[in-house]
């Protein structure tokens, strides 16, 4: 997605499917930023930009900078990495089976 979180390329998901992990991931990253920027800030005076530009155009990156962002469950996991000028979403939904649980036993 770009910085908007507007999808720009998605193989295997439908589009309206797109967007809301677009803009969900989006929430998210700038919510894990503004802890991680708060994180820094204490009692320190930072830019709350995780990827500054030095005066060369080079990026720096901070201490607390949000780099990749993994999201694991037993369905499936998902993996943000945001830049400055887009963020790559990646989603993995293997063929997932319900693990029963074990029965109490008889009474």
């Amino acid at each position: 997605m770009n910085s908007q979180a507007i999808p720009i390329k998605a193989d295997g998901m439908e589009p309206k499917k797109m967007v809301q992990v677009s803009a969900l991931a989006s929430e998210l990253i700038y919510a894990t930023q503004k802890f991680l920027a708060n994180e820094k800030m204490i009692g320190d005076e930072q830019s709350p930009d995780p990827i500054a530009s030095d005066t060369e155009g080079a990026l720096t990156i901070n201490e607390n900078q949000l780099l990749t962002l993994r999201l694991r469950t037993l369905k499936g996991e998902i993996i943000i990495a945001p830049d400055k000028d887009f963020t790559l979403i990646t989603t993995q939904f293997p063929n997932h089976t319900e693990v029963k649980k074990k029965e109490e036993a008889a009474e």
